[in-house]
């Protein structure tokens, strides 16, 4: 996780994976480039996590309630430096996180638990939850929507005939993150 919260190591490591994305299109090898532009879409939402102290492999959820923090490091235990309004309890974090879920993707669970580690649309949706400002301009449905296209695809037709149809999906969703800092990092 130390290495996801290394903002300068994290965003030539993310301005890297795009461009080799890019080459990899352009020599009409989409397999891989879309594999890249996943593995990018899910280090973004593990480095804004690991920005609250988050480690998507293991989480502890206490990083993502209580009161936001000025700056980072503040208090003993802490290392979360980003904004948001943040749910108050542990409580309200599942309560929030369910209530989203559903609404996205449309059918009421049983019980709606917080993840034993963190998948790349829970991610999102957690990120979402406590308000993170990248959160706040994407479009959870058609994110969950490609990640579907991609499992589906990727059962039924096999990698080669997935990647045609979703690489360009993957690259034009990455244009679509607000303004932020992850677009200083890869060019778009």
């Amino acid at each position: 996780m130390k290495l996801l919260q290394d903002r300068e190591f994290i965003q030539i490591l993310m301005a890297t994976i795009y461009c080799n994305a890019l080459r990899r299109e352009e020599q009409n090898k989409l397999d891989m480039a879309a594999l890249l532009l996943y593995r990018l879409l899910e280090m973004i939402e593990q480095a804004a996590l690991a920005a609250y102290g988050m480690d998507t492999a293991e989480p502890d959820y206490y990083c993502l309630v209580g009161v936001p923090l000025e700056g980072p490091q503040q208090g003993e235990n802490s290392t979360c430096a980003r904004q948001g309004r943040r749910p108050a309890t542990r409580e309200e974090l599942q309560e929030k996180f369910g209530t989203i879920r559903v609404k996205i993707l449309r059918k009421q669970p049983s019980e709606t638990t917080l993840p034993g580690q963190i998948s790349l649309f829970n991610g999102y949706l957690l990120l979402k939850a406590i308000d993170d400002p990248l959160a706040r301009g994407i479009n959870l449905p058609r994110l969950n929507g490609l990640i579907e296209k991609r499992n589906f695809s990727l059962l039924s037709t096999g990698l080669k005939q997935w990647t045609k149809r979703i690489t360009p999906c993957l690259k034009n969703w990455w244009r679509t993150l607000p303004k932020s800092s992850w677009h200083q990092a890869v060019p778009v």
